[in-house]
């Protein structure tokens, strides 16, 4: 990212005019992550979350509906009916936020909304119209998986004429070669990739 004075660069916007996207960090999905790679991701997140915070950047916990099933012509459904779906219903937590990513904020300031039957958290009930009230134009992105709601939703929030930028070390993928050529080769074609320190430049508008 070079000169702020770019409209398409995050750079240009201040922290009232972006907001923190967290996507589908579910217990279910987040306990297939280990080790290093599990340490690192949280503190990245837990990070940013505070820094949205301490700047009154608005923060959006995007999650999945689990109750509701995609349309009968989309995949997603029999992949839900045939195994999550289940899982969930026994155990309900599964369902939930990571308890050290949940919303903690401000709640006007704080949102958490549900998809259901898509991949993109665009198609979240009432996420453009908070994203409207706080007059956001860039968004920050993380979220699990890269190659599901991640890219989702950062293409559909380009075409929608957000400024995107997903932060790297806050996004997982169980296919790590495909995590790797999204975040080097795909996204940068329409959206921002930044390290950890550049997104936190970025909610801090330095």
């Amino acid at each position: 990212m070079c000169s702020a004075a770019n409209p398409s660069e995050a750079a240009a916007y201040p922290p009232s005019k972006t907001a923190l996207v967290l996507l589908d960090y579910h217990n279910l999905l987040f306990t297939r992550i280990q080790g290093d790679t599990r340490s690192k991701l949280t503190s990245s997140v837990k990070a940013l979350s505070k820094a949205a915070r301490d700047n009154g950047v608005p923060i959006i916990h995007g999650l999945i509906g689990f109750k509701g099933l995609p349309a009968e012509t989309s995949k997603l459904r029999a992949r839900l009916e045939e195994g999550i779906q289940s899982m969930v219903e026994k155990e309900p937590q599964l369902a939930e936020e990571f308890g050290e990513f949940a919303s903690g904020g401000d709640s006007d300031n704080e949102i958490t909304v549900y998809r259901t039957g898509t991949v993109s958290a665009l198609r979240s009930e009432g996420i453009h119209e908070f994203l409207k009230s706080k007059g956001v134009q860039s968004l920050i992105i993380g979220g699990i998986s890269t190659t599901g709601t991640v890219l989702s939703t950062a293409r559909e929030a380009t075409d929608s004429g957000y400024v995107v930028t997903v932060a790297r070390d806050a996004c997982w993928d169980p296919i790590e070669e495909s995590h790797r050529v999204l975040l080097e080769h795909v996204l940068p074609m329409t959206a921002w990739v930044a390290g950890h320190d550049e997104a936190m430049k970025l909610l801090a508008g330095s």
